[in-house]
Order: structure tokens, then sequence, then C-alpha cells
């Protein structure tokens, strides 16, 4: 007797099991990028698509990009806008274009007139390794307000618990060591490890370390980039641009990372390379040991111990504010299970920083959010890591902030915050399958 269409699929799954091989199911990850940076009005500019920074948007598209470092698709893009574009007769609109390789990559979206924002859902942008990516503003009509621009999107890796760490590296030096952010922009590169960090959130790997520069380090120089662990250990990660390159990789080593671990990358200049390479487009991926989940962070730099401050969720390097607005990150659904900061002082006996999630899904003031409400602890020696967890549903368009409180004038701090996202797998998982072909090679009442 022939087999039927379900047992044939159990058989075939049971046997790609027994043989050692495992389907691989996608995994999904919201980025989040833009800020308090005001667009112009009037020309074509670029951002990094992950994270945010201080300066003003790019007109050069080179000096913007990060890289991809895993196979995947980039899709559902949600832009926000702090102000309508209208700006008085005639029609005015800004359009946003997810860029690859310094071309639109079919995901794009306009925002004109009264409107505060827009999304392209249907349209996606398949990515590779080595990929390099900005966000795009143009102006498609008019002169329109000049605001500020925010947006969220999603990766969906090809291989399952993967997700993306895009960083930019802006001014360096051809004499010294800098630093850039495997989440974000810092421009300048910072002169110490734990000023543009990742603030790591749960167990997992870091693997494939891709950087690109915008001109060769010329005669016998050169640039060596190394992944550092909590300030002062040099990883296995690294690659090297030589003399006569603009692009290196480590796709062989792999660093293991668990909760409360920081990390940067090292801009290591030997034999005074050219100016023109300093500036670094950075890809790297993050592998969970739990497949949904994440990695979202922030360096806030020192925040201030008199009064409350807040920081931007999802950032390279980006200073504490005391104007919540200002620091808004825009989100799509997601859960978030942890928040987390490390900070290089302790805050003194009695003394202590207070560091709690915000969201408002609605408009107006955000509420508190984190259930328990996240301490830092009141030790006066050594450094140290606080944690809360808690589950927090992040719908879309979510507006996201990070207060720091101070009690009692800590010591000052430089500070970084992670947060640890989720998204559940679409396909419920192996065990989900293997139900799944089990019910249907059977015949059942």
């Amino acid at each position: 007797m022939p087999l039927r269409g379900g047992e044939l699929m159990l058989r075939r799954l049971l046997l790609l099991l027994l043989l050692g091989a495992s389907p691989a199911w996608a995994s999904d990850q919201v980025i989040m990028g833009g800020g308090n940076m005001s667009m112009t009005a009037t020309t074509t500019e670029y951002l990094p698509i992950m994270g945010s920074e201080n300066e003003l948007w790019g007109t050069s598209e080179a000096s913007e990009e990060g890289l991809v470092s895993t196979g995947g698709t980039l899709k559902t893009l949600h832009v926000w806008l702090d102000a309508a574009p209208d700006n008085g007769a005639g029609t005015q609109t800004y359009t946003f274009t997810l860029r690859k390789n310094t071309a639109g990559c079919n995901v794009t979206c306009n925002i004109s007139e009264t409107a505060t924002s827009c999304e392209d859902t249907s349209n996606t942008c398949a990515v590779v390794a080595n990929d390099a990516v900005t966000m795009q503003k143009t102006i498609g009509a008019g002169t329109p307000t000049v605001t500020e621009a925010r947006w969220a999107l999603i990766f969906s890796s090809t291989t399952a618990k993967e997700s993306l760490l895009i960083g930019t590296g802006g001014s360096g030096s051809n004499a010294a060591n800098r630093y850039i952010p495997p989440h974000g922009m810092a421009d300048p590169q910072q002169t110490a490890a734990d000023n543009s960090a990742l603030l790591v959130t749960t167990g997992g790997t870091l693997k494939n370390l891709y950087i690109e520069v915008q001109a060769v380090p010329g005669g016998t120089a050169e640039r060596v980039y190394t992944l550092i662990k909590n300030e002062f250990t040099a990883t296995a990660l690294t690659c090297t641009i030589t003399a006569a390159i603009t692009a290196c990789s480590d796709t062989v080593n792999t660093v293991a990372a668990v909760a409360g671990d920081f990390f940067s990358i090292e801009n290591n200049p030997n034999g005074t390379p050219a100016s023109g390479s300093n500036r670094a487009a950075v890809g790297m991926t993050f592998l969970a040991d739990t497949d949904g989940e994440f990695l979202i962070s922030t360096d806030v730099g020192s925040p201030d111990n008199t009064t409350t401050t807040y920081g931007i969720v999802q950032a390279g390097k980006m200073g504490a504010t005391t104007t919540e607005a200002s620091h808004w990150t825009r989100a799509l659904a997601m859960s978030i299970l942890h928040i987390r900061a490390h900070w290089a002082n302790p805050p003194g006996v009695g003394k202590q920083w207070v560091y709690t999630l915000r969201q408002d899904s609605v408009g107006g003031t955000l509420d508190n959010a984190l259930d328990n409400t996240l301490l830092l602890c009141t030790k006066s020696v050594g450094d140290e890591n606080c944690n809360g967890t808690s589950t927090i549903t992040i719908p879309d368009d979510d507006i996201l902030t990070v207060s720091i409180v101070p009690t009692g004038t800590p010591t000052a701090n430089i500070t970084q915050i992670g947060l640890l996202g989720f998204i559940a797998p679409a396909s419920g998982g192996q065990a989900a399958v293997i139900r799944d072909a089990i019910l249907q090679g059977c015949v059942c009442d």
C-alpha cells in the first residue's frame, strides 16, 4: 500500500533527525533606529538602520553604512515623524527607503502633508552576509517641515537563533586605539571600550565579524579590528585591513557570551594609516542559546547623578537627557523579558541608581512598564551588574524609553543598558513539527 502524505513526511523527518540533521526555523528580530536628529527639508540624507546618535543625517551614504553578517530578510518597515510634513501651500512629502549596497531595496514608504507615519508591510529586502545597508531620506515633494524621524523594521534570519548587530564607527584616529559599538553609531569613535559597548542580556555566541572602511590604509599601514570583552579582554574574533584593501572578516572564530558581559570593537591603527580609512561599517551575528531572543542595548555615557534622566533604548552611543521626548524609540510588536544595567563605579554606600523601562502605546505621558523596578546595588567596591526580570508586551508603534533615577548622589558612572527582546518562532519549534507530522501520519477520529 502506498504511504499517505503524512506518513511519508514523518518518515523523512525522522530520517533527518537520525542522521543528525535538524530543520532550520527563521528567527525574527526588531531593529529600531532614528532619533533626535533633524532632517533637512531639501537634500537626500542617510543614517544607519540600527540605533541612534547625536549627529545629523549624513549626505555621504558610505559614512552611514552598517554591514549585514548573516542571511535573511528585512521587512515590515514603520516610520514615524515628530511633526507632519505640511508646510503651507502645495504638497510636502518625505520618502524613506531601505538601501542595500547603495541601491534601493524594495522597502519604502512616503509621509505627506498632515500624516506623521507610514509603513511598508508588503515588500521585502533579501540580504546576505557583507551587504551594506542604510536608511535613506529623500524629499518626495515640496519643502516639508524640518523634523525628526524614527523607524522600526523586522529582520527575519534564515538561520534559527541568529540576529544582527549592525554598527557604524565615525571619525577615528591614525595613531591611537578607538572603539566602535557593535549595535549602532558612535561619531566620533570612543577612546574607551566601555564608552560604546553592547550589554548582553542572555546567553549566546558572537560570531561573523565584518568590517569595511572607505579608503585603503596605504603603504605598509593597517587597521586591526578586535572584539573586546568586558573592557579589557581581547577575544579571538578579529580581522585586519592591510595596506591595499578596504574590508576584512572573521567567520571562523566565535566568542561565548553570558548575561552581564559587554562588548566593543577595537580599532587599532598601525603604521599611521590614511585618514580616509578611519570610518568603519561593522556587522556581527548574535546566536542566542534560546530561539526567539535578541539583544537591544544602548550606551548612555554618564547620566546625571542628581536628577532623573532618560536613555534611548537602542543606540551605540547616546548620552542621557532630562528631556524624555527627545529620546523616544519607536518599536514593533515583541516581548521584552529582561532589563539589565552595568556601570564602571559602584554608587556608594546608601546610594543607588534605578533603571526602569517605560512605554506608551497610545501617546501622551509614558507609563512605568517594568513590573520589577530595576535597582542597582549599593556596594561601595567593585564593578556591579543588576538585572530585572519581567515580561512586557510591546505592541506595534509603541514608544519606549529608559528612566535613570539617582538616589543620594551616587558616584557618576559610565553606564550600559541592555534589554532582552523576544519574538516567538513562527513554527513553534521542532517539537511542534514532529507533533504535527505524527498527527498527519495517523487516522484520527
